[in-house]
């Protein structure tokens, strides 16, 4: 079974949940862009 980036990078559920979460709290023009740099982030394990 392959490895996600999410688990390379030592993401939780539960941290992908909150982000998920916090990033619905944006209304909605903000929250396009805040979504994009969020995937970014995370799949730059940062």
């Amino acid at each position: 079974m392959k490895t996600t980036t999410l688990a390379k990078n030592g993401v939780s559920m539960e941290m992908v949940g909150l982000i998920s979460h916090l990033v619905d709290l944006i209304p909605w023009p903000t929250r396009r862009h805040a979504m994009g740099e969020v995937t970014l982030l995370l799949l730059d394990g940062k």
